[in-house]
């Protein structure tokens, strides 16, 4: 008897004893201005990516005339596009992978009159040499031609889900007014403004683009 009320109460006790939590996982933000790398933490299998594209270069304002109804003379020139925007939840993580991250520059502004601008450069990480997510960086404008379409952007299936924006499209300068940038887009979550600005078309040379950007979570 004693012996049966030994192993009720061993019974009991167990029953009530607490269960050790698991362990949490402290979660942060990770934003790069510069090119870098990210190591994955312990306990983390999963992180979400904000990309940016660099804006591209407006360009120099132009000579000659637009077209048959405008007066012969110089014209501002046009704006670059914005950069693409990249949404992805990166899945299969291990603790210590190291993800590359690198930011694309904003394309240069057209040099001179009538030179065009640069493309901006894409913002993408990749693990190892395979690019996982990518924000694609804004056309160019062209001095003769127009202003820069904005960047689009990628992810791979294989390695998680997310969604791409297309940047802002800059406009078209003319006699009396500036080709604008176009601005990358806003996803709700965070602003696009002020990031992957495609530049203006202003002056005798095009305003370069703004660089890419990115953000990590976990």
């Amino acid at each position: 008897m004693h012996a049966r009320a030994t192993a009720l109460a061993v019974l009991l006790a167990l029953a009530i004893a607490p269960v050790p939590a698991r362990a949490a996982v402290d979660g942060g933000v990770a934003e790069f201005t510069a090119s870098g790398t990210f190591t994955v933490p312990a306990k983390v299998t999963r992180v979400q990516l904000q990309l940016w594209g660099g804006g591209g270069g407006g360009s120099g304002r132009r000579s000659g005339t637009l077209d048959s109804g405008t007066p012969e003379g110089m014209y501002n020139g046009n704006g670059g596009g914005g950069g693409g925007y990249t949404f992805m939840i990166l899945t299969g993580l291990t603790q210590d992978t190291v993800l590359g991250v690198n930011l694309g520059p904003g394309g240069p502004g057209g040099p001179r009159e009538d030179m065009d601008g640069a493309v901006g450069g894409p913002t993408f990480v990749s693990i190892g040499e395979l690019r996982v997510a990518l924000a694609g960086g804004g056309d160019g404008a062209t001095a003769s031609g127009g202003a820069g379409a904005g960047g689009t952007g990628s992810i791979d299936p294989a390695h998680g889900s997310g969604y791409t924006l297309t940047g802002e499209a800059g406009t078209t300068g003319d006699y009396d007014s500036v080709g604008h940038g176009g601005a990358p887009p806003s996803d709700g979550l965070l602003p696009g403004d002020g990031r992957a600005h495609g530049g203006d078309g202003i002056g005798a040379t095009g305003l370069s683009g703004t660089d890419g950007w990115a953000l990590i979570t976990w």
